[in-house]
């Protein structure tokens, strides 16, 4: 865990939450090194919202446990977590390996 303590940028991804992140990727990614790289990346895209979304991931559970709230996906109104809303961004930019690496995760999705 000290790699990704050490090496997140801890401006726009606060160290507990980089924690919960590297704890993710060891988790669930085959090379969670790169995805951890790839993740802060996306954090630094996307601020607080990446924060927010690894904020609840409870590394006990293996799973994301933020309850979810009503968003606007497609002129329709869905239940989503933090999680979910990222996994929306990086879907409609196109990053398909993170979207599908947090789609892994379980309860990451809108509950629709």
């Amino acid at each position: 865990m000290a790699y990704w303590e050490d090496n997140a940028n801890h401006y726009s991804l606060p160290r507990e939450d980089a924690t919960r992140m590297a704890r993710a990727c060891l988790d669930y990614d085959r090379n969670p090194r790169q995805r951890f790289a790839e993740l802060v990346g996306c954090a630094d895209k996307y601020g607080s919202l990446v924060a927010n979304a690894f904020h609840y991931y409870d590394p006990d559970t293996h799973k994301f446990t933020d309850s979810p709230t009503m968003g606007n996906v497609g002129g329709q109104s869905v239940e989503l977590t933090n999680a979910a809303r990222v996994v929306i961004l990086l879907t409609s930019d196109g990053d398909d390996p993170n979207a599908n690496f947090l789609a892994r995760v379980p309860d990451s999705s809108s509950k629709h």
